[in-house]
């Protein structure tokens, strides 16, 4: 069984903090093994984003990189290491996206400015900031179910987080307080949560499209009154969108977007 490494454990090996969203990205100064690793989990994040989980061979991985074929266990002793480490990125990037979005909004955002913000900062990081996420997405129906079931371990705190924001929303009566929490996170987090097979190579579509989709036929049907004057405010969709653009800014040196190349002969 290969154990899912916790999201502080997988954020750890970075061996930096995120900078204040807005400030300039650190210059990130991999030692030699660390740039061989990450460029090997970006390969394995490509290949299996593309093929799945079974029709990859580690032998694939590694013709992505040139890297000597011995050489990579080292790193990923078997195919099942590299998914445990993708699935663990996966959740900590996509995690630090909303957290540090909703971190930076003013201090009086209500619950109802929380939500807008985490839809718009998950769809970022599901479809265009974080390669680790769509390959996690694309391949998590197909690994064995013990790593199933440990990436599920990793994403509860992401749930709770969640549990928490729409109890608090209900409390304040920016949403209906009628409705089961649990329930209604299913249904936020499965709308989110799918990879759109169509939303590759569709230059008319972006995250932020996808997103209003979701506000306006799920979150709006959720809002009272109250919720929704504050979601119609002129200026709410300016602050998320900054919010979320210096989360992603900050983590810039930790995301790996579809388009970065990986590169080959390494050691």
């Amino acid at each position: 069984m290969i154990a899912l490494r916790t999201k502080r454990k997988a954020a750890a090996t970075d061996r930096r903090t995120a900078p204040t969203p807005g400030s300039p990205s650190p210059v990130v100064r991999y030692t030699k093994s660390e740039r061989t690793r990450r460029q090997l989990l970006i390969a394995a994040a490509k290949v299996f984003s593309e093929r799945g989980y079974s029709n990859t061979r580690v032998s694939d991985i590694v013709s992505v990189v040139g890297i000597h074929p011995a050489s990579i266990y080292y790193h990923f002793p078997s195919k099942d290491a590299f998914v445990a480490e993708l699935l663990a990125t996966a959740v900590s990037i996509g995690w630090r996206v909303v957290h540090l979005a909703v971190e930076n909004l003013p201090a009086d955002a209500s619950p109802i400015e929380h939500i807008a913000t985490s839809v718009y900062a998950h769809m970022s990081a599901v479809l265009e900031v974080n390669i680790f996420v769509a390959a996690a997405l694309r391949i998590i129906g197909e690994v064995p179910e013990d790593i199933r079931k440990d990436f599920r371990n990793l994403q509860k705190e992401y749930m709770d987080y969640w549990d928490d924001l729409l109890a608090k929303a209900a409390k304040s009566g920016e949403i209906d307080p009628d409705l089961d929490i649990r329930i209604l996170r299913v249904i936020i987090i499965n709308a989110m949560g799918g990879r759109p097979e169509w939303y590759t190579g569709r230059k008319s579509l972006n995250a932020n499209k996808i997103a209003d989709h979701i506000m306006a036929s799920l979150i709006n049907g959720i809002t009272t009154p109250k919720g929704k004057r504050k979601l119609d405010a002129p200026e709410l969709r300016d602050t998320v969108q900054r919010v979320v653009k210096g989360a992603i800014d900050a983590l810039g040196p930790d995301i790996a977007r579809a388009e970065e190349p990986v590169s080959a002969g390494l050691e």
